[in-house]
Protein backbone atom coordinates (compact mmCIF):
# COMPACT_ATOMS: atom_id res chain seq x y z
CA UNK A 1 0.00 0.00 0.00
CA UNK A 2 1.15 3.55 -0.74
CA UNK A 3 2.56 5.72 2.85
CA UNK A 4 1.88 9.01 3.68
CA UNK A 5 2.71 10.97 6.73
CA UNK A 6 -0.49 11.77 8.61
CA UNK A 7 1.04 15.74 9.16
CA UNK A 8 1.77 16.18 5.56
CA UNK A 9 -1.85 15.13 4.34
CA UNK A 10 -3.22 17.16 7.55
CA UNK A 11 -1.75 20.26 6.96
CA UNK A 12 -2.01 20.07 3.25
CA UNK A 13 -5.43 19.67 4.26
CA UNK A 14 -5.79 23.10 6.06
CA UNK A 15 -3.46 25.27 4.21
CA UNK A 16 -1.59 23.70 1.55
CA UNK A 17 1.65 23.74 2.56
CA UNK A 18 3.26 21.14 5.58
CA UNK A 19 5.97 20.94 8.40
CA UNK A 20 6.67 17.59 9.90
CA UNK A 21 8.59 16.91 13.22
CA UNK A 22 9.79 14.17 12.64
CA UNK A 23 9.03 13.25 16.70
CA UNK A 24 5.26 13.60 16.03
CA UNK A 25 5.11 11.74 12.61
CA UNK A 26 3.26 8.20 12.36
CA UNK A 27 2.94 5.92 9.68
CA UNK A 28 -0.91 6.11 8.05
CA UNK A 29 -2.15 3.98 4.99
CA UNK A 30 -4.37 4.94 2.12
CA UNK A 31 -7.65 3.58 2.80
CA UNK A 32 -9.75 2.46 0.04
CA UNK A 33 -12.80 2.58 1.37
CA UNK A 34 -16.42 4.23 0.15
CA UNK A 35 -18.15 7.06 2.39
CA UNK A 36 -21.08 7.68 2.90
CA UNK A 37 -22.39 10.73 4.47
CA UNK A 38 -25.94 11.64 5.23
CA UNK A 39 -26.81 8.61 3.05
CA UNK A 40 -25.33 10.23 -0.12
CA UNK A 41 -22.24 8.63 -1.42
CA UNK A 42 -18.97 11.05 -1.65
CA UNK A 43 -15.28 10.70 -3.42
CA UNK A 44 -12.73 12.60 -2.03
CA UNK A 45 -11.11 14.18 -4.40
CA UNK A 46 -7.98 14.91 -5.38
CA UNK A 47 -5.66 16.13 -2.42
CA UNK A 48 -7.91 14.46 -0.09
CA UNK A 49 -7.56 10.65 0.77
CA UNK A 50 -8.91 8.75 3.51
CA UNK A 51 -6.11 7.12 5.78
CA UNK A 52 -5.31 3.66 7.99
CA UNK A 53 -3.99 4.85 11.44
CA UNK A 54 -3.90 2.25 14.17
CA UNK A 55 -6.75 0.59 12.48
CA UNK A 56 -8.72 4.06 12.87
CA UNK A 57 -9.94 5.90 9.95
CA UNK A 58 -9.01 9.05 9.46
CA UNK A 59 -10.89 11.31 7.22
CA UNK A 60 -9.76 15.17 5.97
CA UNK A 61 -11.66 17.54 8.52
CA UNK A 62 -12.04 20.24 5.49
CA UNK A 63 -13.76 17.48 3.30
CA UNK A 64 -16.50 16.30 5.59
CA UNK A 65 -17.17 20.11 6.76
CA UNK A 66 -17.51 21.01 3.14
CA UNK A 67 -19.79 18.28 2.54
CA UNK A 68 -21.93 18.87 5.61
CA UNK A 69 -22.39 22.40 5.24
CA UNK A 70 -19.46 24.04 6.84
CA UNK A 71 -16.03 25.69 6.61
CA UNK A 72 -12.84 24.54 8.21
CA UNK A 73 -10.20 27.61 9.25
CA UNK A 74 -6.52 27.11 11.39
CA UNK A 75 -5.12 29.49 13.25
CA UNK A 76 -1.43 29.22 13.44
CA UNK A 77 -0.79 31.74 15.86
CA UNK A 78 -3.27 29.52 18.93
CA UNK A 79 -2.54 25.73 16.98
CA UNK A 80 -6.36 26.10 16.76
CA UNK A 81 -8.87 23.94 13.85
CA UNK A 82 -12.01 25.61 13.57
CA UNK A 83 -15.26 24.31 12.15
CA UNK A 84 -17.54 27.26 10.93
CA UNK A 85 -21.02 27.48 9.98
CA UNK A 86 -22.08 30.84 8.17
CA UNK A 87 -23.11 32.23 11.42
CA UNK A 88 -19.88 32.37 12.87
CA UNK A 89 -17.79 33.33 9.30
CA UNK A 90 -18.22 36.65 10.26
CA UNK A 91 -16.20 35.97 13.64
CA UNK A 92 -13.11 34.61 11.77
CA UNK A 93 -12.99 37.22 8.52
CA UNK A 94 -12.65 41.22 8.62
CA UNK A 95 -12.01 44.11 6.49
CA UNK A 96 -8.74 44.84 5.89
CA UNK A 97 -7.02 41.20 6.53
CA UNK A 98 -4.76 40.76 3.81
CA UNK A 99 -5.19 37.55 1.41
CA UNK A 100 -2.41 35.86 3.03
CA UNK A 101 -4.54 35.53 6.00
CA UNK A 102 -7.49 34.91 4.73
CA UNK A 103 -6.20 32.17 2.66
CA UNK A 104 -4.81 31.06 5.94
CA UNK A 105 -7.98 30.53 7.39
CA UNK A 106 -9.90 29.36 4.51
CA UNK A 107 -7.58 27.26 2.20
CA UNK A 108 -7.12 28.10 -1.67
CA UNK A 109 -10.22 26.26 -2.77
CA UNK A 110 -11.78 29.78 -3.84
CA UNK A 111 -13.04 30.58 -7.93
CA UNK A 112 -11.99 33.91 -8.81
CA UNK A 113 -15.20 36.22 -9.84
CA UNK A 114 -15.43 39.23 -11.94
CA UNK A 115 -18.15 41.98 -12.35
CA UNK A 116 -18.35 45.88 -13.12
CA UNK A 117 -19.09 46.38 -9.38
CA UNK A 118 -15.91 44.52 -7.63
CA UNK A 119 -13.53 47.02 -8.60
CA UNK A 120 -9.96 45.84 -10.37
CA UNK A 121 -9.26 42.88 -8.00
CA UNK A 122 -11.27 39.85 -8.81
CA UNK A 123 -13.36 38.36 -6.24
CA UNK A 124 -12.86 35.19 -4.87
CA UNK A 125 -15.74 33.09 -4.04
CA UNK A 126 -15.78 29.98 -1.51
CA UNK A 127 -18.01 27.39 -2.29
CA UNK A 128 -19.37 24.72 1.08
CA UNK A 129 -21.57 21.80 1.17
CA UNK A 130 -20.86 21.25 -2.32
CA UNK A 131 -23.02 18.33 -3.61
CA UNK A 132 -20.52 16.07 -6.28
CA UNK A 133 -23.33 16.88 -9.39
CA UNK A 134 -22.97 20.46 -8.84
CA UNK A 135 -21.10 22.25 -11.87
CA UNK A 136 -21.36 26.18 -11.66
CA UNK A 137 -21.37 27.10 -15.49
CA UNK A 138 -21.99 30.92 -17.02
CA UNK A 139 -25.30 29.82 -17.91
CA UNK A 140 -26.25 28.42 -14.31
CA UNK A 141 -24.09 30.91 -12.61
CA UNK A 142 -26.72 34.79 -12.92
CA UNK A 143 -25.15 37.37 -14.31
CA UNK A 144 -26.82 40.15 -11.91
CA UNK A 145 -25.47 38.44 -8.85
CA UNK A 146 -22.77 36.57 -7.67
CA UNK A 147 -24.56 33.38 -5.72
CA UNK A 148 -26.13 30.97 -6.91
CA UNK A 149 -29.49 31.14 -5.78
CA UNK A 150 -30.64 28.11 -7.75
CA UNK A 151 -28.14 25.81 -6.68
CA UNK A 152 -28.40 27.12 -3.02
CA UNK A 153 -32.50 26.28 -3.24
CA UNK A 154 -32.29 22.79 -4.78
CA UNK A 155 -29.43 21.48 -2.07
CA UNK A 156 -26.81 21.30 -4.69
CA UNK A 157 -24.71 23.45 -2.48
CA UNK A 158 -24.97 24.85 1.24
CA UNK A 159 -23.79 28.30 1.50
CA UNK A 160 -21.60 30.27 -0.40
CA UNK A 161 -18.73 33.18 0.80
CA UNK A 162 -17.80 36.04 -1.48
CA UNK A 163 -14.39 38.21 -0.56
CA UNK A 164 -13.97 41.53 -2.22
CA UNK A 165 -10.59 43.23 -2.63
CA UNK A 166 -9.15 46.70 -2.33
CA UNK A 167 -5.47 46.89 -2.68
CA UNK A 168 -4.91 43.57 -1.31
CA UNK A 169 -6.93 43.91 1.67
CA UNK A 170 -10.71 42.74 2.36
CA UNK A 171 -12.95 45.75 1.08
CA UNK A 172 -16.23 43.39 2.08
CA UNK A 173 -17.03 40.07 2.61
CA UNK A 174 -20.64 38.16 1.84
CA UNK A 175 -22.35 35.12 2.05
CA UNK A 176 -25.30 33.53 0.79
CA UNK A 177 -27.43 30.71 1.78
CA UNK A 178 -31.19 29.33 1.19
CA UNK A 179 -33.61 30.42 3.21
CA UNK A 180 -36.55 28.50 5.17
CA UNK A 181 -38.85 29.57 1.78
CA UNK A 182 -35.88 28.44 -0.71
CA UNK A 183 -35.39 32.58 -0.98
CA UNK A 184 -31.54 33.39 -1.43
CA UNK A 185 -30.18 34.73 2.36
CA UNK A 186 -27.87 37.03 2.14
CA UNK A 187 -25.42 37.86 4.99
CA UNK A 188 -22.85 40.40 5.09
CA UNK A 189 -22.64 40.29 9.32
CA UNK A 190 -23.47 43.05 11.30
CA UNK A 191 -20.06 44.85 11.68
CA UNK A 192 -20.56 45.70 8.09
CA UNK A 193 -24.31 46.33 8.51
CA UNK A 194 -23.20 49.15 10.80
CA UNK A 195 -20.87 50.53 8.65
CA UNK A 196 -23.19 51.01 5.77
CA UNK A 197 -26.43 52.36 8.89
CA UNK A 198 -23.67 54.86 9.48
CA UNK A 199 -23.42 56.06 6.21
CA UNK A 200 -27.27 56.54 5.79
CA UNK A 201 -27.44 58.83 9.26
CA UNK A 202 -24.70 61.02 7.24
CA UNK A 203 -26.95 61.12 4.10
CA UNK A 204 -30.36 61.02 5.95
CA UNK A 205 -31.37 64.65 5.63
CA UNK A 206 -31.26 64.73 1.81
CA UNK A 207 -32.61 62.14 1.90
CA UNK A 208 -35.65 62.90 3.49
CA UNK A 209 -35.45 66.62 1.03
CA UNK A 210 -34.93 64.25 -2.00
CA UNK A 211 -38.35 62.32 -1.37
CA UNK A 212 -40.31 64.19 1.02
CA UNK A 213 -40.26 61.90 3.22
CA UNK A 214 -39.69 61.58 7.49
CA UNK A 215 -36.97 59.19 8.31
CA UNK A 216 -37.90 57.77 11.88
CA UNK A 217 -34.81 55.64 12.25
CA UNK A 218 -32.63 53.11 11.45
CA UNK A 219 -31.62 49.66 12.71
CA UNK A 220 -29.35 46.27 12.44
CA UNK A 221 -32.49 43.44 13.15
CA UNK A 222 -32.01 39.99 12.38
CA UNK A 223 -29.37 40.23 9.66
CA UNK A 224 -31.64 43.29 7.96
CA UNK A 225 -30.68 47.06 7.61
CA UNK A 226 -34.27 48.15 8.55
CA UNK A 227 -35.17 51.93 7.62
CA UNK A 228 -38.24 53.22 9.10
CA UNK A 229 -40.15 56.28 7.53
CA UNK A 230 -43.45 58.36 6.46
CA UNK A 231 -44.24 60.18 3.69
CA UNK A 232 -44.49 64.24 5.30
CA UNK A 233 -47.18 66.26 5.13
CA UNK A 234 -49.03 63.20 3.78
CA UNK A 235 -48.72 60.74 6.30
CA UNK A 236 -51.69 58.75 5.93
CA UNK A 237 -51.21 57.99 2.31
CA UNK A 238 -47.74 56.68 2.33
CA UNK A 239 -45.61 55.96 -0.71
CA UNK A 240 -46.58 54.91 -4.10
CA UNK A 241 -44.79 51.30 -5.37
CA UNK A 242 -42.75 53.18 -7.92
CA UNK A 243 -41.72 56.34 -4.84
CA UNK A 244 -40.92 52.93 -2.73
CA UNK A 245 -38.41 51.72 -5.60
CA UNK A 246 -36.94 55.28 -6.30
CA UNK A 247 -36.19 55.89 -2.20
CA UNK A 248 -34.99 52.11 -2.02
CA UNK A 249 -32.59 53.10 -5.04
CA UNK A 250 -31.30 56.56 -3.69
CA UNK A 251 -30.64 54.65 0.35
CA UNK A 252 -28.64 51.81 -1.69
CA UNK A 253 -26.63 54.80 -3.49
CA UNK A 254 -25.88 56.37 -0.08
CA UNK A 255 -25.30 53.43 1.57
CA UNK A 256 -22.72 52.38 -1.37
CA UNK A 257 -24.60 49.12 -2.10
CA UNK A 258 -24.34 47.63 -5.49
CA UNK A 259 -26.59 45.60 -7.65
CA UNK A 260 -24.42 42.77 -8.02
CA UNK A 261 -23.52 43.01 -4.09
CA UNK A 262 -27.15 42.52 -2.73
CA UNK A 263 -27.25 43.51 1.23
CA UNK A 264 -30.61 43.26 3.15
CA UNK A 265 -32.19 46.09 3.37
CA UNK A 266 -35.69 46.40 4.14
CA UNK A 267 -37.53 49.77 3.98
CA UNK A 268 -40.39 49.87 6.70
CA UNK A 269 -43.24 52.53 5.99
CA UNK A 270 -43.83 53.96 10.12
CA UNK A 271 -47.36 52.42 10.88
CA UNK A 272 -49.87 55.27 11.44
CA UNK A 273 -52.69 53.74 13.97
CA UNK A 274 -56.20 54.47 13.23
CA UNK A 275 -56.40 53.53 17.18
CA UNK A 276 -54.64 56.90 19.07
CA UNK A 277 -52.51 56.69 21.48
CA UNK A 278 -53.65 58.24 24.27
CA UNK A 279 -57.45 59.91 24.95
CA UNK A 280 -57.28 62.01 27.81
CA UNK A 281 -57.68 66.12 29.05
CA UNK A 282 -55.03 68.64 28.66
CA UNK A 283 -53.41 69.09 32.42
CA UNK A 284 -51.81 72.45 31.68
CA UNK A 285 -49.87 73.97 29.07
CA UNK A 286 -46.43 75.63 29.19
CA UNK A 287 -46.40 78.59 26.57
CA UNK A 288 -42.48 79.12 26.58
CA UNK A 289 -41.29 75.95 25.17
CA UNK A 290 -44.64 74.99 23.31
CA UNK A 291 -45.96 71.81 24.58
CA UNK A 292 -48.67 70.69 26.44
CA UNK A 293 -49.23 68.13 29.29
CA UNK A 294 -52.52 65.62 28.52
CA UNK A 295 -52.90 63.12 31.06
CA UNK A 296 -56.02 59.75 31.14
CA UNK A 297 -58.14 61.34 34.10
CA UNK A 298 -58.76 57.19 34.43
CA UNK A 299 -55.48 56.91 36.05
CA UNK A 300 -55.73 59.71 38.50
CA UNK A 301 -53.84 58.74 41.92
CA UNK A 302 -54.75 59.54 45.40
CA UNK A 303 -51.48 62.09 45.17
CA UNK A 304 -53.64 63.30 42.03
CA UNK A 305 -51.34 62.56 39.83
CA UNK A 306 -51.74 60.25 36.73
CA UNK A 307 -50.26 56.86 36.14
CA UNK A 308 -50.42 57.68 32.29
CA UNK A 309 -49.70 61.14 31.55
CA UNK A 310 -46.76 62.91 28.68
CA UNK A 311 -45.75 66.01 27.64
CA UNK A 312 -46.07 67.06 23.87
CA UNK A 313 -45.17 69.29 21.50
CA UNK A 314 -46.19 68.97 18.00
CA UNK A 315 -44.07 67.82 14.67
CA UNK A 316 -43.61 70.82 12.33
CA UNK A 317 -45.82 68.47 9.61
CA UNK A 318 -47.99 67.17 12.41
CA UNK A 319 -51.76 68.45 12.19
CA UNK A 320 -54.62 69.73 14.90
CA UNK A 321 -58.13 69.58 14.11
CA UNK A 322 -61.46 69.69 16.09
CA UNK A 323 -63.37 66.64 15.58
CA UNK A 324 -66.77 67.67 15.19
CA UNK A 325 -66.17 69.71 11.91
CA UNK A 326 -62.30 68.84 10.84
CA UNK A 327 -61.03 72.49 10.96
CA UNK A 328 -57.38 73.17 12.08
CA UNK A 329 -56.41 74.39 14.97
CA UNK A 330 -53.06 75.59 16.50
CA UNK A 331 -51.29 74.50 19.62
CA UNK A 332 -51.83 77.83 21.35
CA UNK A 333 -55.41 77.55 20.66
CA UNK A 334 -55.75 74.75 22.56
CA UNK A 335 -56.78 75.38 26.15
CA UNK A 336 -56.96 73.50 29.53
CA UNK A 337 -59.68 71.14 30.23
CA UNK A 338 -60.04 70.16 26.85
CA UNK A 339 -60.46 66.52 25.58
CA UNK A 340 -58.66 65.37 23.35
CA UNK A 341 -56.68 61.81 20.97
CA UNK A 342 -53.33 61.89 20.32
CA UNK A 343 -51.43 59.96 17.97
CA UNK A 344 -47.68 60.01 18.63
CA UNK A 345 -44.75 60.72 16.20
CA UNK A 346 -42.20 58.14 17.69
CA UNK A 347 -41.11 56.76 20.52
CA UNK A 348 -42.08 58.36 24.23
CA UNK A 349 -38.99 59.76 25.45
CA UNK A 350 -38.53 58.59 29.40
CA UNK A 351 -36.08 61.32 30.29
CA UNK A 352 -38.28 63.27 32.47
CA UNK A 353 -41.90 62.53 34.88
CA UNK A 354 -43.94 62.96 32.83
CA UNK A 355 -42.49 61.73 29.90
CA UNK A 356 -42.16 63.38 26.35
CA UNK A 357 -42.66 62.88 23.12
CA UNK A 358 -44.11 64.70 19.78
CA UNK A 359 -47.60 64.55 18.34
CA UNK A 360 -47.89 63.48 14.34
CA UNK A 361 -51.81 64.01 15.06
CA UNK A 362 -54.40 65.77 17.72
CA UNK A 363 -57.89 65.74 17.64
CA UNK A 364 -60.37 67.68 20.02
CA UNK A 365 -62.99 66.36 21.23
CA UNK A 366 -64.98 68.75 23.83
CA UNK A 367 -64.16 70.31 27.32
CA UNK A 368 -64.07 68.00 29.83
CA UNK A 369 -66.91 68.89 31.91
CA UNK A 370 -66.52 71.33 35.14
CA UNK A 371 -62.86 71.77 33.34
Amino acid sequence: MKKFLLGAVFGAALAGSAVVYAADAIQAYVFPAALVINGKAQQPENGYALLNVDGQAYVPLRFMADRMGGAVAYDEDKRTVYVISPGEMSGHIAVGQTKAEVMAWLGDRYQEIRTPDMGQEPAWRYDFGVNDSYKVSAVRQLIETWADPDGLRDGLIAWQLLVTWKEGKVDRYYMAYAGKTGNTVYDIGHEQLETIRSRLVAAREAIETEHGIRWMGENVRDNELVVTFRKRDDFERGLSAEELESLRRTIEKAAGLKKTLPVPLKLEPFPFSRKADITGVIIKKDEEAGRILVADPDTRLPNGRYDESVWLSMNKDGIIRRAADGSPLSLEALRAGERIRVWYDGEIVFLSDPPQTKALQISVLDAEPGS
